[in-house]
């Protein structure tokens, strides 16, 4: 799954690249089951029963075009 699936690969290729490099995890298609403050941090729990524990979680949704057909 690309990260950025509305922009160029380009583009989306190197955002991934760079968010490697930080040790930026990235998880797509993965359902959000519940998301908490955990002390100084955040703990992620994915539907299938996974949590993933970070400074910080950017949680981004998929979106549609709206158009008329």
């Amino acid at each position: 799954d690309e990260i950025l699936p509305l922009e160029p690969k380009a583009v989306s290729s190197h955002l991934r690249k760079v968010f490697e490099r930080k040790k930026i995890g990235i998880k797509t298609s993965a359902p959000v089951d519940k998301a908490f403050v955990q002390g100084d941090g955040v703990v992620v729990r994915l539907a299938n029963g996974e949590e993933i524990g970070g400074d910080m979680a950017l949680v981004a949704i998929g979106r549609k075009m709206n158009t008329d057909k």
